[in-house]
């Protein structure tokens, strides 16, 4: 009975259709973000994970891959009482939820940010304000999240293929902030893109 359902992918959108229904693929508003200044890796470069400890955040893996890097800083957010019964090496942050200045600031000091699901189809927030704040990506293998993310590092679940991410972020950390500024204007367009197609939509439904 909606007149439009929103979602994440056009799978989704295809499937609402074979129900009768109406899909629009609709991703994250920029809000007020704008770019930070560019970073440059000191001696400790310094890894954000943005987590709230859910069933698809491979948080325990993370970990893992941190004690391979003993050389890189992380920062975890989340939901401490859902935190993993992982052993975090000194290199690990646990920091729990942050208030809006914190996060910013997190964001603002972050040389990589990671943002990791199980979920094919999800498209996290976090991602995008990575983008929008002009920082270096770290993001999962699904189709979606490279067609969205395509200037990002792509791993997979396990915490081998995340510590070669965040490596390979580091190692073409130059090239990658570089490149910061036109993956913030790709992803800019694309949803003025997907606001206009809205718009229409909804004056289509009256």
């Amino acid at each position: 009975s909606a007149r439009l359902c929103l979602v994440t992918d056009h799978s989704w959108v295809e499937q609402i259709e074979r129900w009768g229904g109406k899909g629009l693929v609709l991703h994250e508003a920029p809000g007020e973000w704008v770019p930070f200044p560019a970073r440059r890796i000191g001696d400790r470069p310094n890894v954000l994970f943005v987590c709230t400890f859910a069933r698809d955040e491979p948080a325990a893996e993370v970990i893992s891959a941190a004690g391979q890097l003993p050389h890189v800083d992380f920062t975890i957010t989340g939901d401490l009482a859902r935190a993993p019964d992982a052993d975090c090496g000194t290199n690990v942050r646990l920091v729990g939820f942050l208030d809006w200045s914190e996060y910013l600031l997190a964001v603002e000091s972050a040389d990589v940010v990671l943002t990791l699901t199980t979920e094919p189809t999800s498209a996290m927030r976090a991602a995008f304000e990575a983008v929008w704040a002009e920082r270096v990506l770290v993001v999962n293998d699904w189709p979606l999240l490279r067609d969205l993310f395509p200037n990002a590092i792509h791993v997979e679940n396990t915490a081998t293929s995340i510590a070669d991410g965040v490596r390979r972020a580091l190692d073409q950390h130059a090239q990658l902030q570089a490149a910061a500024g036109a993956s913030r204007a790709l992803q800019l367009a694309r949803w003025e893109d997907q606001l206009t197609v809205l718009r229409g939509a909804l004056e289509g439904s009256k």
